[in-house]
């Protein structure tokens, strides 16, 4: 069988000019806490929770200018559970995030790899389960709108995330099947368009 490829070199061998500035960041956040149980099994209980609010993480995250207004980007985080130091993605060296990609100021963002979910990114801040007011206790059952905080990975994404103009910013992510006989029934397309204008703000999803 023959195969083809397109590769993107973004942050490998790349001429830039000597005013090109990049920067990498190492960085992180932990979150734990004690949980108290009223009835569990008949006792109470005192429990010590990790990422009670938010993911702890830590990554690298980083920037190259390449002149005109482009820049290369990358970030590589995993998650994991610090009351103990295993992997929040078992068996996932950067679980939680692992993509690559371009920022043009006047064009937007094209990123590649392991990314959260559209609607983690537009529509998960309005939400409490989000934004530290009720952390995952105010998740809905199963999650199953992928709007907490971070909690929503695919894998093989595209995504794309336009300039905001006049308050309005949209964001779409493709993610392709690794089987091509399923790919109708197994890819993953979502977008979401956040609108602000003043001090009011609201946003939209479409899922497929």
């Amino acid at each position: 069988m023959k195969k083809s490829s397109l590769a993107l070199a973004l942050l490998g061998a790349i001429s830039v000019p000597a005013h090109a500035q990049s920067s990498v960041t190492l960085y992180g956040l932990l979150d734990t806490g004690l949980v108290y149980t009223n009835n569990q099994l008949g006792h109470s209980n005192w429990q010590l929770n990790s990422s009670s609010t938010q993911n702890t993480v830590f990554g690298l995250k980083g920037s190259e200018d390449l002149g005109g207004g482009l820049h290369a980007l990358f970030k590589l985080e995993q998650g994991f559970i610090l009351n103990n130091g295993a992997q929040a993605f078992t068996g996932d060296g950067f679980g939680s995030q692992a993509w690559v990609g371009l920022q043009s100021d006047p064009y937007g963002t094209l990123t590649f790899g392991r990314q959260f979910d559209v609607m983690n990114d537009l529509v998960g801040p309005l939400t409490a389960e989000f934004n530290t007011r009720g952390g995952s206790m105010a998740a809905h059952p199963f999650e199953n709108d992928n709007l907490a905080a971070n909690s929503v990975v695919v894998n093989n994404t595209v995504k794309y995330t336009s300039p905001t103009y006049r308050g309005i910013t949209f964001e779409t992510m493709y993610a392709f099947s690794k089987r091509p006989v399923t790919l109708r029934t197994t890819a993953h397309t979502v977008s979401a368009c956040r609108i602000r204008k003043g001090p009011s703000m609201s946003r939209r999803a479409i899922c497929n």
